[in-house]
């Protein structure tokens, strides 16, 4: 599990190197951040797995009968794409690019305060398409 989570740290440094900026952080502390999100991530990740083994057999999944799924609320993406562009972007940024909000925020130059509420109003506003 280390060594996953050491390689997907050099993963993140590499992708995300042209992002540093030295008027925010020293290196060591970019470099440490990541790495220990990234460490922090992989255990919860794995402690999730443990604690929750699914068993296809006794899945109800796999036994819904098409007319039960409402075919109009399957497209996450396309009904993203109908909230006001603020809400787009900070959803997009947390769930299709798998940002942290930390990230988001400073990838998006947005505080972390106003990612938050965008991502509350914009999951808030998705809610009432999935549930009329």
């Amino acid at each position: 599990m280390a060594e996953d989570a050491l390689q997907e740290c050099f993963v993140k440094i590499w992708r995300y190197s042209n992002k540093y900026d030295s008027k925010k952080a020293k290196l060591f502390t970019w470099l440490y951040r990541i790495a220990r999100n990234t460490a922090i991530d992989k255990l919860r990740s794995n402690s999730k797995k443990l604690d929750t083994e699914i068993q296809i057999n006794n899945s109800n999944v796999y036994k819904l009968p098409a007319y039960q799924l409402n075919q109009d609320t399957i497209d996450l993406k396309k009904h993203v794409a109908t909230l006001e562009p603020k809400y787009q972007i900070v959803l997009k940024a947390l769930y299709f690019e798998g940002m942290t909000q930390q990230e988001a925020s400073e990838e998006l130059d947005i505080p972390l305060g106003t990612i938050k509420s965008r991502l509350k109003i914009g999951l808030r506003e998705l809610r009432k398409i999935y549930n009329p």
